[in-house]
């Protein structure tokens, strides 16, 4: 009797020691797949901007009289508004 009871306590530390084990490779995949995840976001990050820069650049160069800032209305609306004469309506 005493020889099993020996075993069943050296198979509950085996099986201690073996979800020990398989408990902290499992730790160290999802740390992986997260380090995989930053790396990947980080380029695909850079990636977007670098074609947004380039993009913007390829804009600027094709349309080299168009401003970077544009107030919303064309210079054609503008001449319809009449001129400030500086006199106010009241």
């Amino acid at each position: 009797m005493q020889g099993s009871n020996i075993t069943s306590s050296q198979s509950r530390q085996n099986r201690k020691i073996f979800l020990a084990y398989v408990a902290s490779n499992i730790v160290y995949y999802h740390f992986e797949l997260q380090m995989a995840g930053v790396i990947l976001l980080t380029a695909m990050l850079v990636c977007g901007i670098t074609l947004w820069v380039r993009r913007r650049r390829a804009e600027r160069e094709a349309t080299p009289d168009r401003p970077d800032f544009e107030c919303g209305f064309d210079s054609q609306d503008s001449q319809d508004v009449a001129p400030d004469d500086g006199k106010q309506n009241v």
